[in-house]
């Protein structure tokens, strides 16, 4: 069932992807994913996030506020949305670049760190380790790429990262597609005591639990002028995101199962199906 979810999923991507490459608009892709995926957007597990060059650092820009107008140019392809299968949702992401260069790469190196974070999920961890792991890797991406001028480790001592990826790492998937339960410390629904509110997954990973992992680089206006006006405006490399503001952002998302023998990416299982 989660294996035909996706791959409805996946054929709605490529769609997507395809009329974006094609000079389409943001809400002509949004109609090219319903009819690849053969579900009208009530069916569909959310109204779907298409954002083209800046809307791709919108983390809800959905499917009412999507541009009707082509773009004159174009530089980056936000996709995130999901299909359904018998009631249950699916939630992907992908980010495409419309040419090679900088920002192309940056893509590819936040899809390894995707799936560094997905592979250190085990049963008996915390989420929360897996949380910190993903802000240390985002802190190597983000040197790496010159848009911080620290060391991980410290980036993330001073909590540099939430100025460019302001959302969580991972949500449970179900029934819902951001399901209910990641701060429940038992089947009654009581909560877990903890001084991170902030955090909506702080279980411990058990089997058979079906969760997202979707790290993301973004450069919104908002959050880079508090950082201006932060301590820590020295540390940043201005330039460097003047250059990849017009793209917005980026993010990439799997639905993961959890097993005893390690985690099963479904995202990645369903796209080689139709590869």
């Amino acid at each position: 069932m989660w294996q035909k979810r996706i791959v409805l999923l996946f054929r709605g991507i490529a769609a997507a992807r395809e009329a974006f490459y094609t000079g389409a608009s943001e809400l002509d892709i949004a109609l090219a994913f319903q009819q690849a995926c053969q579900q009208p957007e009530e069916q569909l597990a959310f109204a779907s996030i298409i954002g083209i060059n800046e809307h791709a650092g919108i983390l809800h820009y959905s499917g009412r506020d999507t541009n009707r107008i082509t773009a004159d140019k174009r530089h980056s392809l936000l996709i995130d949305a999901g299909a359904t299968y018998n009631g249950y949702a699916a939630d992907t992401c992908r980010t495409y670049a419309y040419r090679e260069g900088l920002y192309a790469e940056m893509i590819s190196a936040l899809d390894t760190v995707q799936q560094t974070i997905v592979k250190a999920l085990r049963v008996g961890a915390q989420y929360i380790d897996n949380h910190i792991l993903a802000m240390h890797q985002l802190a190597g991406l983000l040197k790496e790429f010159q848009i911080i001028n620290l060391e991980p480790d410290s980036a993330v001592e001073l909590d540099l990262i939430k100025y460019f990826m302001p959302h969580n790492v991972s949500h449970f998937l179900g029934l819902q597609v951001h399901d209910v339960g990641g701060n429940q410390a038992d089947i009654s629904g009581t909560l877990i005591d903890s001084n991170e509110p902030k955090h909506k997954m702080r279980r411990v990973i058990e089997a058979n639990q079906i969760l997202t992992v979707e790290p993301g680089i973004y450069f919104i206006d908002i959050l880079l002028k508090s950082l201006a006006q932060s301590e820590h405006r020295n540390v940043i490399g201005w330039d460097r995101i003047e250059q990849l503001k017009p793209y917005g952002g980026m993010r990439i998302e799997d639905n993961i199962l959890i097993t005893t023998d390690g985690p099963v990416n479904l995202t990645r299982q369903a796209f080689k199906e139709i590869l």
